[in-house]
C-alpha cells in the first residue's frame, strides 16, 4: 500500500500556467522558497511586535522566536530560561489571533505558506496537538483572501481543503 495524494502546490502551478494573458491579469508564479522566506519573516515580525521581550534584535527572546519559526526548534523544554517554553501560552495566543489577508490570492501561495508556518510553530510547541483541528482553526480564523478572478479563489479554497483533508480520518467540508 502506498499513500498517493495531490500536492496542493501543484494546483497553484497548474492554475498559473493556465491563465492566459498573465501580464494583463497580474498572475505570476512565486517560487516556494521565496514564499517560505516571506512568510517566516512576516510571522517573526508579527510575534516580535506583540512580545515586548523581543524589541531588541539580539535579545534571547528574539533569537528564541526566530529559532521557533525558522527551524521549529523550541529548545530545552525544562530550562527555566527558555523563552518559548516559559511563554508558550502567550506565543500561541498571538499565533491564534493573527489575521492574514491576501488582496490578490491567486492560487493561494502566500496564505498557504502562512498556514504552514503557523501550523509548524504550533506543532513544535505542542507535540500532542490535534493536527487536523489545528489546521482547521487556522484556516477558519486566520486566513482571508480575495481576487478578481473567481477561479483563483476556487483553486485556493481547493488547496486549503486538500491540506486539511490529509490530516483528517474522515474528510469534512472546508470551513
Amino acid at each position: 500500500d502506498q499513500d498517493i495524494g495531490i500536492d496542493p502546490e501543484m494546483l497553484g502551478q497548474i492554475f498559473e500556467r493556465m491563465v492566459e494573458e498573465k501580464r494583463k491579469t497580474g498572475t505570476f508564479y512565486t517560487p516556494k522558497e521565496i514564499v517560505h522566506y516571506m512568510c517566516q519573516e512576516s510571522l517573526i515580525c508579527h510575534l516580535r511586535s506583540k512580545l515586548p521581550e523581543c524589541t531588541e534584535d539580539e535579545s534571547r527572546a528574539t533569537k528564541a522566536i526566530e529559532q521557533l519559526i525558522r527551524h521549529g526548534d523550541v529548545g530545552d523544554r525544562h530550562d527555566k530560561k527558555n523563552f518559548v517554553a516559559q511563554q508558550g501560552k502567550r506565543i500561541e495566543k498571538h499565533l491564534d489571533a493573527v489575521k492574514i489577508c491576501d488582496p490578490a490570492i491567486g492560487s493561494g501561495a502566500f496564505p498557504m505558506g502562512m498556514l504552514q508556518e503557523i501550523f509548524h510553530a504550533k506543532v513544535a510547541m505542542d507535540l500532542t496537538l490535534d493536527r487536523a483541528k489545528a489546521k482547521k482553526q487556522i484556516i477558519q480564523n486566520s486566513i482571508y483572501g480575495v481576487d478578481l478572478e473567481e477561479g483563483a479563489v476556487d483553486i485556493a479554497r481547493l488547496r486549503f481543503w486538500l491540506t486539511l483533508v490529509v490530516e483528517e480520518e474522515t474528510p469534512t467540508p472546508l470551513p
